[in-house]
This record gives structure tokens, C-alpha cells and sequence, in this order.
């Protein structure tokens, strides 16, 4: 299990990312990394019991963390602990 803190930020319309190599902020170098295809499905019950706890149960399958992600509240709205579970041979 971990921990996640996502933090949503707002930026104008017009915001482009500037370029990060060599900016500092311990940032050492910057590699393009090649396009993934990620395909997600998300369950909850007919009555969406797990969105209105802050629960969120996915299926994803294209990445490095294929499996089974369930994510569940922490003390504050930004945190969330999650837990993974790899595919078995045959969910996949």
C-alpha cells in the first residue's frame, strides 16, 4: 500500500510548460519517455456507494501498474491510500 497527495492546481488557457533542463530545483535531466496506452475501467454500485466515500475501484491494463487499484480516503480531501493488485493470467 501507499500513499498518495494529489494537489489540483489552475493555470491560465495560455500556460506552456517551460523547458526544465538545467532549471535547478533538483531536477538533473529531463528524457522524453515513449507513449503509453493505458486502458482503464472504473466499478462502483448502481447507487455510486464508493464515490460518495471518496472510494474508487479501477482495472488498468498498458502501463508499468497493470492490476486492480482500489483507492480509499485518508484524514484530509488531497490524500488517499492505495492499494494495488497485480492481473492474474487470466483477468488479463
Amino acid at each position: 500500500m501507499h500513499r498518495e497527495i494529489e494537489r489540483k492546481l489552475d493555470v491560465p488557457a495560455r500556460f506552456r510548460l517551460p523547458s526544465l533542463s538545467g532549471a535547478g530545483n533538483g531536477i538533473g535531466e529531463v528524457h522524453r519517455q515513449p507513449t503509453l496506452r493505458l486502458t482503464a475501467a472504473y466499478y462502483d454500485t448502481a447507487d455510486l456507494r464508493l464515490a460518495r466515500h471518496r472510494i474508487t475501484l479501477r482495472r488498468r491494463t498498458g502501463g508499468g501498474d497493470d492490476g486492480w487499484h482500489l483507492k480509499l480516503p485518508h484524514v484530509d480531501e488531497a490524500t488517499r491510500d492505495e492499494v494495488q493488485l497485480p492481473l492474474r493470467t487470466r483477468d488479463a
